[in-house]
């Protein structure tokens, strides 16, 4: 257990950790949590997860337990990022992205997608919104939902629904 807890967590670990006080005072970072932020030990943390935390946090009660931000920019990285507060203690959790959508990319490959809808595919799965992908690709709203549709009905029934509500964004 310990051996598995080092590796993801540990000093070059597979998933950034950061543990602040309640006031927001860094207490320990990995080296990932690190590379993304910043060396913020000692300091009250106002970068990345903070940010969205902060703007997230309506009342007092509200930041209590788990608040999760999915693909999420944090300096040149998309990342998965679950903030868990206790009252006492306040531990981010950064997951990278970039394995996750390159795995996910694969399914897609053997789909019989088009070069065009292959590539709609590749930015809804880094998460681009659909005003993003319009422009990005310079096409107009009725060729996306063409584009869209096409995909949905080349995909196996059980993957439509999750790509679908991804690609509403």
């Amino acid at each position: 257990m310990e051996e598995t807890l080092t590796r993801i967590f540990g000093r070059g670990g597979e998933i950034g950790l950061c543990v602040k006080d309640s006031g927001r005072k860094v207490s320990f970072q990995n080296d990932l949590s690190i590379e993304l932020c910043g060396e913020q030990l000692s300091n009250v943390c106002k970068k990345g997860c903070m940010d969205l935390y902060v703007s997230n946090e309506l009342c007092p009660a509200r930041g209590l337990g788990a608040q999760l931000f999915t693909n999420k920019r944090i300096k040149d990285q998309f990342v998965d990022i679950v903030v868990l507060n206790n009252g006492r203690e306040i531990v981010t959790l950064l997951y990278p992205v970039a394995v996750k959508h390159e795995r996910e990319l694969e399914f897609f490959k053997d789909k019989g997608l088009s070069k065009r809808e292959f590539e709609i595919v590749e930015r809804v799965v880094r998460g681009a919104t659909n005003s993003e992908i319009i422009k990005e690709l310079a096409i107009t709203k009725a060729t996306l939902k063409t584009h869209l549709n096409n995909i949905y009905k080349k995909l196996p029934p059980e993957s439509r629904i999750g790509f679908r509500r991804r690609a509403m964004q």
